[in-house]
């Protein structure tokens, strides 16, 4: 009797075994590419001085009142108070459970000018962390974690459209991670990393809605855009992948009915009171006359926007590092412009080859639609708020960019566009190179 009942123990462990070195062989990839991502990021954070990055002093006054005062800041305790405050209460947490209650007072460097830094520095910022450096680099970490979650989200949303090629997603997952000036955004204290976590989070949903049109899917897009809008603007840029899945769905109106609702109800309800607070408390959602610094807004018809907006955007999303300081030399941003114009050709040669299934076909076309409408969102900002022709701004898109380099640059080397191609590595090959030079020239240089 003890031996008949011991076969079904073994035939459970090694049932259990298989599962989990399945588990491994699934995601074990995925893990060594976000960890990866985890050390570049970090990287970037050790080797760039606290505030020698956009608006770095203002996102860690903002976290820094929440934890010492419990409430909002008002503007004059940071100019970036107007902004949702999802990330600053995370930040204000964490800092408030660990006691970190100072922050750094460096002063302005009074030689500030297009390639020097913002702020004076000394050796008393250097590792090991203490005070208010150790406050400022637990924010940063905190950007460095949202990063990673964004790399999940990308990856998860490229096997959903290519299920049966894991090369490619893993490389769109390593794309996104290695571009320069995603990797550097995330190593600093700032709300826009987490907007990308949210945002790639909306993507992935509102793709499983397309292929599997259910409730449950547009209220997970429905959550993401409220927990995205508690956290940046920009996020909104995305809630159109979700809103045109719930359209296209082959269900009923009535069914459709209710799930716009939930995506249109559940952010207005959780994110609204606060863009509603702006309008009162100081009577814009952008209360621009309060800031400590004049803006510049350029109508659209500034020849500007001719000459600079897309060289300086195309660059910046690539690498402008510090407070746009830290550039590249002009011969690897032709490189890159290079490799993003057959990217393009190849992924437009794939698409009407006619080897896609419907669903990959609207898949690929909302993931194209996410990076009009972020450069729409970059643009309007430029016109009414402030000329910020920054790539950051493009990061709510950073799946499709990622999509669309490493597919389209695969896509020139193989016929068979849902079968594997190695080519499918080559923008990740490049963008570690680049990064290395980055970190051991030019970021040496300037620091």
């Amino acid at each position: 009797m003890e031996q008949t009942s011991a076969v079904p123990d073994v035939v459970r462990a090694a049932t259990t075994t298989t599962r989990i070195w399945e588990l491994l062989q699934a995601w074990l990839p995925l893990v060594g590419v976000v960890s990866g991502f985890m050390v570049l990021a970090f990287a970037y954070s050790v080797s760039v001085p606290i505030y020698e990055a956009p608006d770095e002093p203002a996102h860690v006054e903002y976290a820094h009142h929440i934890a010492s005062e419990t409430s909002l800041p008002d503007m004059s305790d940071s100019y970036e108070a107007w902004q949702p405050p999802l990330y600053y209460t995370i930040g204000g947490v964490t800092l408030k459970i660990f006691g970190l209650d100072s922050i750094p007072q460096n002063a302005i460097n009074p030689q500030l000018g297009l390639q020097s830094n913002a702020y004076i520095h000394g050796t008393h910022e250097a590792f090991p962390y203490s005070g208010g450096y150790l406050t400022v680099h637990v924010l940063r970490w905190i950007s460095v974690l949202f990063g990673a979650g964004a790399l999940v989200f990308i990856y998860m949303i490229a096997i959903t459209i290519f299920p049966q090629r894991k090369l490619l997603a893993l490389s769109v997952t390593a794309t996104a991670g290695l571009v320069p000036q995603f990797a550097f955004t995330s190593g600093y204290a700032t709300n826009d990393i987490p907007a990308v976590f949210f945002a790639t989070a909306v993507v992935f949903c509102g793709l499983r809605l397309l292929r599997e049109p259910h409730l449950k899917w547009a209220g997970a897009a429905a959550v993401a855009l409220a927990l995205g809008g508690l956290t940046k603007s920009s996020v909104v840029a995305v809630a159109a992948v979700p809103l045109l899945a719930c359209v296209l769905a082959p269900v009923t109106l009535r069914a459709k009915g209710k799930m716009l609702a939930v995506m249109i109800a559940l952010p207005a309800v959780v994110a609204g009171p606060f863009y509603l607070r702006n309008i009162i408390q100081w009577g814009a959602v952008y209360p621009d006359d309060l800031l400590p610094f004049p803006t510049h807004p350029r109508g659209i018809l500034d020849p500007g926007y001719r000459q600079i907006f897309l060289p300086m955007l195309r660059q910046s999303y690539w690498y402008y590092g510090g407070w746009l300081t830290v550039v590249l030399s002009p011969i690897l941003y032709d490189i890159l412009n290079v490799a993003s114009v057959l990217a393009v050709g190849g992924a437009v040669s794939a698409f009407v080859s006619r080897q896609f299934s419907e669903f990959q076909h609207r898949a690929m076309l909302l993931l194209a639609l996410t990076i009009v409408l972020a450069f729409l969102g970059t643009l309007y900002i430029s016109v009414f708020m402030d000329w910020q022709p920054q790539g950051r701004y493009l990061f709510p898109a950073q799946a499709a960019f990622a999509m669309l380099f490493t597919f389209g640059i695969g896509a020139l080397f193989s016929r068979d566009h849902q079968r594997e191609s190695p080519a499918v590595l080559a923008m990740p090959v490049m963008l570690v190179a680049l990064n290395v030079s980055i970190l051991l020239i030019n970021l040496p240089r300037a620091y």
